[in-house]
């Protein structure tokens, strides 16, 4: 991996690390269940209070996950499974609950 040094007019100095993608194959332990699983885990640990009760099920618009919220969880499927969710994907039927996200990623992965 290699680091970009940009400068800026007011002499500032900014780095930028290109991310790559590589061939990404559909691992053999990987289940719908088990991304539902690392997605509930994300969402507990970094959206939600501790005391919010919150499982795979949990309607997210009903446990305060917010659309900013949404974007982090999209954003963090992109890292984890290396898996972009298209704009005509992102639609309400999909992101309902984690079980259907990990549905619509797992399908995504498997076409891929």
């Amino acid at each position: 991996m290699f680091m970009i040094l940009f400068f800026s007019l007011d002499k500032s100095i900014y780095f930028f690390f290109p991310y790559f993608r590589s061939n990404y194959s559909l691992p053999m332990n990987i289940s719908k269940q088990s991304i539902s699983e690392t997605l509930v885990e994300f969402v507990r640990a970094n959206i939600l209070e501790p005391d919010v009760p919150f499982t795979a099920e949990s309607i997210l618009s009903k446990t305060g996950v917010d659309s900013y919220s949404v974007i982090e969880i999209v954003l963090f499927i992109e890292r984890q499974y290396g898996v972009v969710i298209p704009d005509e994907q992102l639609i309400p039927a999909n992101l309902n609950n984690i079980n259907s996200i990990a549905a619509c990623v797992f399908q995504l992965m498997k076409t891929k």
